[in-house]
């Protein structure tokens, strides 16, 4: 694919159609992102600490099906990708971490995986681990896709699984569409999209 936009992260300079534009609100780095025709992109930075260069779009992951699935999902619609995948021992350890990706890791974007339990702590602990989710957004200006699946949203195991494959594949398109095709989320605006179960159409 070609090659439709570079951003030079330490000149804070962009290159697109043969124009030269300044990147505004983006911390000086030594960070290479170069924007593909398909939408995708590829972004290079040496490491900090071997001879290499490295490229990054980060997940996080919860259960190792619903990673599997995502990454399977990103791989078909965007090239060139390393992705960190970061298992933590509860929700309510997903924002630090997510920080932490962000703000070490130079990650763009961040999808936050879990399955919280039926019992009302359990909600509760979600309902903490989103807001420490908002919180960790608000402080670092990157986004943060909060994919959760509560485990008495299905009786049947086996439906559990397939919400969560379907929900964790859904909002991995809407990364890509975050990333590379904005355009396309304002179309689904008010369609009454749903992540992993049947949409139920515009109002």
């Amino acid at each position: 694919y070609k090659v439709v936009r570079i951003e030079d992260y330490k000149l804070q300079k962009a290159y697109e159609n043969d124009q030269t534009f300044d990147l505004l609100g983006h911390d000086i780095s030594d960070v290479l992102k170069y924007f593909l025709e398909d939408g995708s992109y590829i972004c290079v930075r040496p490491s900090g600490t071997e001879p290499k260069c490295k490229i990054y779009l980060s997940t996080k992951a919860n259960t190792y099906d619903e990673a599997l699935a995502k990454i399977d999902e990103l791989k078909n619609n965007a090239t060139d990708l390393t992705i960190i995948r970061q298992t933590v021992p509860g929700v309510k350890d997903l924002p630090v971490t997510a920080k932490i990706l962000i703000e070490e890791e130079n990650c763009d974007i961040v999808m936050a995986l879990g399955m919280p339990g039926p019992m009302e702590k359990d909600k509760v602990c979600a309902h903490e681990a989103s807001t420490g989710l908002i919180n960790a957004q608000l402080m670092t200006n990157k986004h943060i896709l909060e994919v959760f699946v509560h485990e008495d949203e299905e009786d049947n195991p086996e439906d559990l699984k397939v919400l969560a494959e379907n929900r964790a594949r859904e909002h991995a398109k809407n990364l890509i569409k975050m990333m590379y095709h904005p355009k396309a989320m304002r179309k689904e605006a008010g369609t009454g999209v749903r992540e992993g179960k049947p949409n139920v159409g515009p109002l």
